[in-house]
């Protein structure tokens, strides 16, 4: 439903010594991931299939995500700390 999506919802996981807490709203994905190794997420962003650019952050650096089938690839990197990442679809233009 629209209104759930549009009120967004996340969690925490945490695995083998590893933390990964996001939140998914329409079109987005924000989060930290702190680990010892390298992380892999991929998801699925609604509004990337009607046409629109993906914006990527990691940390303080934009990234490009790939693009396997509908989902979007990210790649985290190992910290020790909590480290910020996000995923955007933007409207192309």
């Amino acid at each position: 439903p629209a209104a759930f999506w549009e009120a967004g919802f996340g969690q925490t996981l945490a695995w083998r010594e590893q933390t990964l807490a996001y939140r998914m709203r329409r079109g987005a994905m924000t989060g930290t991931f702190a680990g010892a190794r390298p992380q892999r997420i991929a998801v699925r962003l609604d509004r990337v299939k009607q046409g629109r650019n993906v914006r990527a952050v990691v940390g303080r650096r934009a990234v490009h995500p790939s693009l396997q089938g509908n989902l979007l690839v990210l790649d985290l990197p190992a910290s020790d700390e909590p480290c910020r990442f996000e995923l955007r679809a933007e409207r192309r233009g």
